[in-house]
Formats: C-alpha cells, sequence, structure tokens
C-alpha cells in the first residue's frame, strides 16, 4: 500500500494541520471561521512571496463570485489571532506570509483487527472477550505508527480491497478461571498468508500486561517503529483485581446496548466493580458515561439537574485517580458538553482522551457530537468516521454519522447511512428517528410517518419518539395530527418525565413561534443537551431569525453561570429507567 503523506506547517507558536484543517496554539486548538481557515492555507502554502488579492480570492472562494471586503475581513480575523507579525500588506499588491516550517509525517501502516472468537460455548464469557476484543484494539491504536481499523469478517473484504490495510489481526480467546488465553496471528490483507503466529498464557491478574504484549508483538511483525513513550505505556503492567476487571467488563458490555435493561445491568456491573477495587478507575468512569446517558438525548430517564452532577462526580474521581485514563477524560467532556453546555471545555478534556488514547471510540464519537453542536460539522464527520472504523459494529455511532448529514443539510446521505446501518438491526430506534426525520425534510412524508410510527411502537415510553412523529406531521402539514401527539406528550408528562425540548420540536414544525419559546426557556432551564443543537438543527431554522433566538442562547450561559446544581446522590441500580 502506498502511504500518502499529511502535512503541516508551524510558524512561531502556531500549527496548522492542512488535513484536519485546524489551528493550535501550544496544543490549544484556536477556533477560525471556515473561509479565515482557507484563506491562512492559502498564505502559509505560499509563504515568501507575495499573492496578489485576484489570487488569494481565487483560491479562497473558486467558484463564487464576492466583494473585495470578504477578503479584507479574513485577514483582519487572522490578524487578531495571530498578531501583526505573520502577515504582511502591500498596498494595491497583495498579501506575503512570513516564511513557515512544512512537516510532512508519512501516513501509517493500515491494520485490521478481526473479533477474537470466543473458544468457550458458555455465553456468560462473550463480555470478557468482547472487552479483550476493544483493549487488543486500543493497544494497538497507542501506536502513532499504525492506523487501525476494527473489522468484522464479512467488513475485512471491503477494507482490504480498499488498499487501507496490509495486514490483518485475527484471533482467539479464552478465559478459564484465573487463567487467559489468547492466540493470534498476523496475515497479509489480500492474499490471507500467515505472517506470523504466537500464544499466550497469562494469569487474569496480569490481563493489561499481556494486552500491551500482544500490540508489540504485533507491531515488530508489521515493521513499524515504535516510540520511547509509547513503549513506555504498553509495558505498563498494573495488576488488576481479576473480580472488578470482569465486572467492568460485563458494565460496558451492557452499557453499549443502549436500552434501559442494558444501563441497568450496566449499573450494577460498575458498582459491583467499585465495591471489589474503590481505586478501579475505569469502573468510575462506566458508571458516570451511563448516568450521563440516562440524563440526555434520546433516553431521559430522569430530568438532566437530577443525573448530571452525580456523572461529573464520578468521572473526577476517574481522573483523582488515574489521571492518564482516556476514558475518565472522556466521560468529564461529555458532562462539559451535554450538562455545562462548554464546548471549548469539551473540546480540550476530548482531545486530551485521543491524545492518551487514540483508538478510543467513544472519544472520536462523542468529540463528533461536540464538533456538530460547535457547527464545525465537517470535522464532526471526520471524527465520528474514525469513531465507526474503531468500532464497526456500533449503531449509535453509525447513527451519529447519519445526524451529522441531517444537521448538514444532506438529507439523501442521511437517509443512505441510516438505511445501511438497519440492514444490520432494522428496530434500532434512534437510527429509525434520524431517519425518519431525514425522510420527512425530503418529502418522503409516508415514508417518514412509517417510520417513525415503528420506532414509536418499538419505544412507547420514550418521549422523543412521539416528538419526533408529531414533528414529522406537522412539517407535512397534518396539523391536526401534530398535535393530538402533543396532547400525548401531556398526558404521558403526568406519570414520567418528559423534557421541554419534546414539547419546543413539535410546536416548532407546527410553525408555533410563542410556544416553541415558552418551551425553550423551559428546556434550557432543565439543562437539556438538545439545546446545544439549537443552531444547526433544521427543525429550529425558522427561529433563528427571531430576538427571541438569541435571547433563548444567551439564558443557556445564564443557567450554567446562576444555577449551580448541588451533587445528587444516586444510590446504585436503583435509577428508574
Amino acid at each position: 500500500m502506498t502511504r500518502r503523506g499529511k502535512s503541516s506547517y508551524e510558524f512561531g507558536p502556531f500549527q496548522i494541520d492542512t488535513v484536519e484543517r485546524l489551528l493550535t496554539r501550544g496544543g490549544e486548538v484556536v477556533l477560525l471561521p471556515p473561509k479565515a481557515v482557507d484563506t491562512l492555507l492559502a498564505l502559509v502554502a505560499n509563504s515568501g512571496r507575495i499573492l496578489t488579492r485576484d489570487e488569494l480570492m481565487g483560491l479562497v472562494w473558486p467558484d463564487t463570485h464576492v466583494e473585495p471586503n470578504a477578503l479584507d475581513k479574513n485577514i483582519t480575523q487572522l490578524r487578531k489571532v495571530l498578531g501583526d507579525q505573520f502577515i504582511r500588506n502591500f498596498p494595491k499588491r497583495g498579501f506575503r506570509f512570513a516564511p513557515v516550517t512544512e512537516k510532512v509525517e508519512r501516513e501509517p501502516a493500515g491494520l485490521a483487527v478481526l473479533l477474537l472468537k470466543r473458544l468457550s460455548s458458555n455465553p456468560s464469557q462473550e463480555p470478557f472477550v468482547e472487552g479483550m476484543n476493544q483493549a487488543l484494539l486500543t493497544s494497538l491504536a497507542k501506536i502513532s505508527a499504525l492506523r487501525v481499523y476494527q473489522a468484522t469478517p464479512g467488513g475485512f473484504d471491503e477494507l482490504a480491497g480498499s488498499g487501507k490495510v496490509e495486514a490483518a489481526v485475527q484471533g482467539a480467546c479464552l478465559h478459564d478461571g484465573r487463567q487467559v488465553r489468547i492466540t493470534v496471528q498476523l496475515v497479509r490483507a489480500r492474499t490471507g498468508e500467515q505472517i506470523w503466529g504466537e500464544e499466550y498464557r497469562r494469569e487474569l491478574r496480569d490481563i493489561v500486561e499481556l494486552q500491551g504484549r500482544v500490540a508489540a508483538d504485533v507491531a515488530r511483525q508489521v515493521q513499524v517503529r515504535i516510540t520511547p513513550q509509547e513503549s513506555a505505556s504498553l509495558d505498563r503492567a498494573q495488576p488488576v483485581n481479576p473480580q472488578a476487571y470482569q465486572a467492568y467488563l460485563e458494565g460496558r458490555f451492557f452499557w453499549n446496548r443502549r436500552t434501559g435493561e442494558g444501563f441497568a445491568r450496566a449499573i450494577e456491573s460498575f458498582q459491583l466493580a467499585i465495591d471489589r477495587d474503590p481505586r478501579d478507575a475505569r469502573a468510575y468512569s462506566g458508571l458516570a458515561d451511563t448516568y450521563a446517558l440516562l440524563g440526555s438525548t434520546p433516553y431521559n430517564a430522569k430530568p438532566p439537574k437530577d443525573l448530571f452532577p452525580e456523572a461529573a462526580n464520578l468521572a473526577r474521581k476517574a481522573l483523582d485517580i488515574d489521571s492518564s485514563l482516556a476514558e475518565a477524560h472522556t466521560s468529564l467532556a461529555f458532562v462539559k458538553m451535554a450538562f455545562d453546555w462548554d464546548t471549548a471545555g469539551a473540546e480540550r478534556e476530548f482531545r486530551r482522551a485521543i491524545e492518551l488514547n487514540s483508538g478510543y471510540a467513544s472519544a472520536h464519537h462523542w468529540y463528533g457530537h461536540n464538533l456538530m453542536a460547535m457547527g464545525r460539522l465537517e470535522g464532526a464527520l471526520a471524527e465520528l468516521t474514525r469513531a465507526q472504523e474503531l468500532d464497526s459494529r456500533s449503531l449509535v455511532i453509525a447513527a451519529g454519522i447519519g445526524w451529522s448529514h441531517y444537521y448538514a443539510g444532506e438529507y439523501n446521505r442521511a437517509i443512505q447511512q441510516c438505511r445501511k446501518a438497519l440492514e444490520r438491526d432494522p428496530n434500532f430506534v434512534l437510527l429509525m428517528c434520524v431517519l425518519g426525520l431525514a425522510y420527512a425534510h425530503t418529502k418522503r412524508t409516508a415514508e417518514a410517518i412509517t417510520t417513525l410510527q415503528k420506532a414509536l411502537s418499538l419505544a412507547p415510553a420514550n418521549p422523543c419518539t412521539l416528538a419526533g412523529l408529531g414533528y414529522a406531521r406537522a412539517v407535512s402539514g397534518d396539523a391536526k395530527g401534530a398535535r393530538k401527539h402533543l396532547a400525548s406528550l401531556r398526558a404521558k408528562a403526568k406519570k414520567q418525565y418528559v423534557p421541554a425540548m419534546a414539547f419546543a420540536f413539535v410546536h416548532a414544525g407546527l410553525r408555533e413561534k410563542d410556544a416553541a419559546f415558552r418551551w425553550l426557556e423551559r428546556a434550557s432551564e432543565e439543562r437539556s443537551d438538545y439545546m446545544l443543537y439549537l443552531k444547526v438543527d433544521p427543525a429550529f431554522a425558522g427561529l433563528r431569525s427571531d430576538p427571541r433566538f438569541a435571547a433563548v442562547t444567551g439564558s443557556m450561559n445564564r443557567q450554567v453561570r446562576d444555577s449551580p446544581i448541588e451533587p445528587a446522590r444516586v444510590s446504585g441500580p436503583t435509577v428508574p429507567l
């Protein structure tokens, strides 16, 4: 496989990545509007020479006529961020950027990680083997010279044919009492020829050392360089409490199901892991993630204020125990994003998590949602795509990609994405919700209603499915039907928690602005995580020109500043689902 180069430019304390289109200063992201980034990239790529105004405008707006002051505005924005020392103006001629240093990195070797086979017929071993799959993949992903992809047997042929991967890791796993046995083979992607194979046996307490050893051995066989820092990370051989480790793996297994029953089982398992080892940072992170999801859209088990403060406490507890744990940084980032609405602070935590463990799919997944909320939809799609490469079976990540297309107004691409993912599980409700809304925005009313009715039948207790159906009826012109769903939401609210955002969503579809704004104010008071998407969700496009829209988004900052929430002590598995 021919490896392409990835380039970046350095000047002073700044660096800009030409692929991710991110400007950083000392490792911290510096936010710029997209066209300002285009202007900067054009300037640095031509540093040292004068670019005429016409040349520069042609590079930034190749197919669009704009007024000259648009370029001046971008230059002004850049000088505010960079200072005056980098961009020199030559009156009536153009601009010249100061000398820069270009760095071209060799693209990592592509490696597919096939799912380990479960040698035992005992289904209770499934969480353990699933956990080992993820651990092997994330250990390999710590090696920067590797680009790691998770692959199912059916998806591997497509990966191999694409030329993205040179080799594949496959094997099997058996957990027998206190012993773990793993067999691993390395095969050529195109021919299936075995390059290398090995069998490993360890005590369960030494499982972390085993994971690092396997990853290092595979890297050596692929003949890629492991940096001293990566080697030290892989060689961290701290023993684990076997019972706590097994309970943690079971917790993540059930958490990944994204169902009420799954969350209840996850809470029990994470709490058991903490009981067995109160210093198990991973278990605190897992419990934090469970409470956070239960308080967020689309699960809405309880109001956000009842669950997110405890999620924050648990995330910080995990970081107190192990500040190098990527999962803990990801947990805290999600709370900052979804409850504090602090997308900049969340971005710092997500980027730190990915720096610590670039193979952690949830970090890329949730970072993608954070970027969606910030309106950086291209970056969001890139992060979600990477998350899917690392966890190819995850339907919730597939739904996230659907959302990114939906928010970008690419409704047909959202439909295509969701329909393809639903082939794996036709009853995955979150995918149906995205699909139904995309149908509604392409005037495919019958398909929208049928899809969302099915979602409601599968998750009748979830108010989001009812709100989605009401919105689809509203935008299709069926105001009477939409109001019936509003009545159903009011009736449901007498028996369970129904988020204010559900009402706001339907009223926005009905173009009833006064009612929509009243409910958005309540959603702000509730600290609904979905408030993050107001600026990108097409449902609220008709409200954005109204002065009250700025007032609502401004009230989000006041809620966080003026309404400190005391941590809610939620005890173990008693959270009602």
